[in-house]
């Protein structure tokens, strides 16, 4: 019988395929419509080496520092707070991106989200989105990203 923390990391590793798989279908979609030869979605996959040298759970996300948590227990303050420090590590200016669910759940989505201030400015604030408003989002960036790059 598998112990409980192979069960974890074996939940964990399922939770990265199936935002891989989120994003590859999103960042697939936005290539095709733009007609790109040059196919950053390639890049992608699952950090088989953070335990080990750190990083995002999910590399290869323009403008993304993706962190994925696939648990019973939500425990969003924690997983927040160690997203954010993880994005801020990496020096590239990425945008904290936390997925998580837990068994029979749809996938949420913990990010920065525009609000509104009083003196017609606005701020940002940690807000939850569901995965396809969230992925719908991100086909917009993406492909906006895109449009910067040489092909």
């Amino acid at each position: 019988m598998r112990s409980l923390q192979a069960k974890a990391v074996a939940k964990g590793k399922q939770g990265e395929r199936e935002v891989v798989s989120l994003f590859l279908k999103c960042m697939h979609n936005v290539e095709s419509q733009l007609g790109r030869t040059h196919k950053y979605s390639e890049r992608l996959k699952r950090n088989t080496t953070q335990s080990d040298r750190g990083g995002f759970d999910i590399v290869g996300t323009p403008l993304l520092a993706v962190e994925v948590k696939y648990c019973e227990t939500l425990q969003l303050d924690k997983w927040w707070e160690q997203c954010t420090a993880q994005a801020a590590k990496d020096g590239d200016n990425r945008l904290p991106v936390l997925f998580y669910r837990s068994n029979g759940k749809k996938w949420s989505v913990m990010t920065y989200v525009r609000m509104p201030t009083f003196n017609a400015s606005y701020t940002f604030v940690p807000g939850i989105l569901n995965a396809n408003q969230f992925m719908d989002w991100y086909a917009v960036e993406y492909s906006a990203w895109l449009g910067r790059q040489e092909d």
